[in-house]
């Protein structure tokens, strides 16, 4: 059986000194593979990344589709803005490439060059078997900018008790993205 904690809970957006919630669009993205050094019994350390570009336009319409449109003046900064999505999954597999656990971290954020504009950060936890991996719960996940607007930072961590060898493992992702559209990111556990 299958067991998911998934969490959607932070956005925010700054326009004329306003802030306001937005559900996270869909985009086209690029997948990347980046396996880890570190091998256990059980399975091998793995990173998983998507990214892409989203359209202004786009993330409105998204959040009129959940019910939580954007104010007038909050919409039309956001079209005229570019928007990036980043996404980073840390966990572990098993030799068939199936993943043990693992955790998610997403952020969607647009900007003007000047500031972050509005961003949201969705974070998921999963483990394929959880009498075998256990799910202790988040140890930390967050997101906020920096008081100038110029960054917004999201960080998620989750904590598994995995029976065979009764350790805990706390894979964790870290997502910054800036108000020119770059991105750094770290993640570990």
């Amino acid at each position: 059986m299958r067991r998911v904690v998934s969490v959607t809970i932070v956005s925010g957006a700054l326009v004329g000194g306003l802030f306001a919630a937005g559900p996270a669009a869909q985009a086209e993205t690029r997948t990347k593979v980046q396996p880890a050094a570190a091998q256990d019994d059980f399975g091998k350390e793995v990173t998983v990344t998507r990214e892409g570009a989203i359209s202004g336009a786009a993330l409105i319409n998204e959040a009129k589709r959940a019910g939580r449109p954007y104010s007038a003046k909050e919409a039309a900064a956001i079209k005229a803005a570019p928007c990036r999505v980043y996404e980073r999954t840390r966990g572990y597999k098993n030799s068939k490439g199936r993943w043990l656990i693992k955790v998610t971290n997403r952020l969607t954020w647009c900007w003007n060059g000047s500031q972050v504009l509005s961003y949201r950060a969705n974070w998921k936890a999963t483990t394929a078997n959880k009498k075998v991996w256990r799910m202790r719960g988040w140890v930390k996940k967050s997101a906020a900018p920096t008081k100038s607007w110029s960054s917004v930072t999201s960080k998620a961590q989750y904590r598994f008790y995995y029976t065979g060898n009764r350790k805990t493992y706390s894979p964790w992702v870290n997502v910054t993205g800036y108000r020119n559209g770059a991105y750094r990111w770290s993640a570990g556990g």
